[in-house]
């Protein structure tokens, strides 16, 4: 079973910060560009509450500005066919600009996780990343999220979260989502929606 440290939903009202200069975000040494086929995508709503609980040393805007979020997009992920890595660091990183930043900052209220989530995964995707955020944007917009208030008052478990969610989103089936818990399995962390090439709800 898992539970839900109890929050809102997405920000009603979003302060969009000041940004000084673009973002850019470098591929780590460690990390090697994989380019490949793209056979469909991940995407992920991370739930802020728990996050911001369990990382304590994070300053980002998401933790420590004056919004208080809910689900957030973590990111728009593509994926390699079956048993074939993910292609990953596909090209030089490019700036993100204020335009862009300002347009995705309440769905994604990190200028870190910005960065990352252009240069290790967008760059994989699209063009640029007025493009990729564009598109990742619009999905998580699409995704209707239960009411976490009213879950954190019951005891749930995984199989249940997946029913509400699909519930609320009659093309989306639990055979379509991986839900994240902490190591123990106590408390929910992210939704991860499988999508096609279409950006279709898949298994």
């Amino acid at each position: 079973w898992c539970s839900v440290l109890p929050g809102m939903a997405l920000a009603q009202t979003c302060s969009i910060p000041e940004l000084r200069g673009p973002l850019q975000a470098d591929r780590p040494i460690n990390e090697q560009a994989r380019s490949g086929v793209v056979a469909g995508y991940t995407l992920a709503l991370s739930w802020s509450p728990e996050y911001c609980h369990g990382n304590a040393q994070d300053t980002s805007e998401q933790c420590t500005g004056p919004n208080k979020f809910g689900f957030i997009l973590h990111g728009l992920w593509p994926e390699g066919p079956s048993g074939r890595s993910a292609p990953r660091w596909c090209r030089a990183s490019t700036t993100i600009d204020r335009f862009v930043f300002r347009a995705q900052f309440c769905s994604m209220p990190s200028s870190r996780l910005m960065a990352h989530q252009w240069t290790k995964h967008g760059s994989c995707a699209a063009r640029d990343p007025a493009d990729y955020f564009a598109a990742s944007r619009k999905l998580f917009a699409s995704v209707r999220t239960p009411d976490m208030n009213a879950l954190s008052r019951r005891r749930i478990d995984v199989g249940g979260f997946k029913r509400i969610v699909s519930a609320l989103n009659p093309a989306m089936q639990p055979s379509h989502m991986v839900v994240m818990t902490d190591r123990r399995g106590d408390w929910f962390e992210e939704l991860r929606i499988c999508l096609s090439r279409e950006f279709r709800p898949i298994p």
